[in-house]
C-alpha cells in the first residue's frame, strides 16, 4: 500500500512551569543544535532552534515545549524525531514529570481528475452513513458532520482524538493550516515565501485531513502528573495510531493518492 506522508507535523508537550526553567533554558537549546538546527531565537520567556532550511524548529516555554516542522514525513518519521528532541530538552532542563501530550498532523490525498465539488460529493458518498468512519477511527467517539468535514471527539475526559476530512483545492490549505506570520527582526523557520512555496508542493485539488491527538497524563497511583520518560510513550502511540488511521482511510479510499 501507498505510503501516505504528512505535510506538517507538530508535538507539543505540557510541564509544570518552574521558576528554575530560565536556568536551564539556554543550555537545553544549545544541546539541542547541529549542522540542521543551526539558527536560534532568543526571548524573555523562551528559546527555540531552527533549521530554516526545511522549516523545522523546536521551541521551549516555561510550561510547554513543542517541535513543528513543515517536512514531508513518511512513517512518522518528523513526528519521532520531534519526540526525541523534546525528551532530550526535558532532560537537560530536568523537567521530571509532563501534564499532557499532542500530536497533530496534516495531509494532503490527490484524487486524479476531480474538482473540488466532484470531490466533495464523492467524499461524502464514501463516508456516508457515518458507522463507516467509526470503522476507520475506532470505537468510543462522538461522530459531528460540519459543512462535509468529519470531526471525532473522544467520548472520555482524558483523551482527545479529531478528524477531519473534506475536499480542498490548494488555495485553501493556508487557511485552515496554521503558519506562524514572520515578525519584522525576528527571523522565524519560516522563510518570507516559504508558506507559497510549500502551498505550491500540494495538488491541486486533495482531500484535506486534520489529524490530532491529545491526552492529560497522570500518574493515576500517585495522583500527579506522570514521569517525564513515560510520558513519551504516549507520544510514540499516537504516532502508530496516526499511521494506522491513514491506513484504513486509504484502504477506504483506494483510488486516493499523495502528491
Amino acid at each position: 500500500m501507498r505510503q501516505i506522508a504528512a505535510r506538517k507535523t507538530v508535538i507539543e508537550v505540557r510541564i509544570p512551569a518552574k521558576l528554575g526553567f530560565y536556568s536551564r533554558m539556554d543550555m537545553a537549546a544549545q544541546d539541542l543544535m547541529n549542522d540542521d538546527f543551526s539558527d536560534w531565537l532568543r526571548g524573555p520567556n523562551a528559546v527555540e532552534v531552527q533549521d530554516r532550511t526545511k522549516h523545522r524548529r523546536a521551541r521551549l516555554d516555561f510550561n510547554r515545549v513543542f517541535f513543528e516542522s513543515e517536512v514531508e514525513s513518511r512513517e512518522g518519521s518528523e513526528a519521532h524525531l520531534g519526540l526525541k528532541m523534546l525528551k532530550k530538552a526535558l532532560k537537560k532542563l530536568e523537567v521530571n514529570e509532563c501534564i499532557r501530550i499532542g500530536l497533530r498532523q496534516w495531509f494532503a490525498i490527490e484524487y486524479p481528475g476531480l474538482n473540488v465539488g466532484e470531490l466533495t460529493r464523492k467524499i461524502t458518498r464514501q463516508f456516508s452513513p457515518p458507522s463507516d468512519l467509526e470503522t476507520i477511527v475506532g470505537e468510543g467517539f462522538a461522530f459531528d458532520d460540519v459543512a462535509y468535514n468529519f470531526e471525532f471527539e473522544h467520548i472520555n475526559n482524558r483523551d482527545h482524538c479529531r478528524l477531519i476530512i473534506g475536499a480542498m483545492d490548494q488555495t485553501e490549505w493556508a487557511n485552515h493550516v496554521p503558519y506562524e506570520s514572520a515578525k519584522p527582526n525576528a527571523p522565524t523557520h519560516l522563510g518570507k515565501n516559504a508558506v507559497a512555496e510549500i502551498v505550491d508542493t500540494l495538488p491541486k485539488t486533495f482531500m484535506f485531513v486534520d489529524l490530532d491527538f491529545g491526552r492529560r497524563i497522570r500518574d493515576q497511583k500517585k495522583n500527579k502528573p506522570l514521569a517525564a520518560d513515560d510520558s513519551f510513550n504516549h507520544g510514540a502511540e499516537f504516532v502508530q495510531r496516526s499511521k494506522e488511521i491513514i491506513r484504513r482511510l486509504m484502504q477506504h479510499t483506494k483510488d486516493g493518492r499523495t502528491k
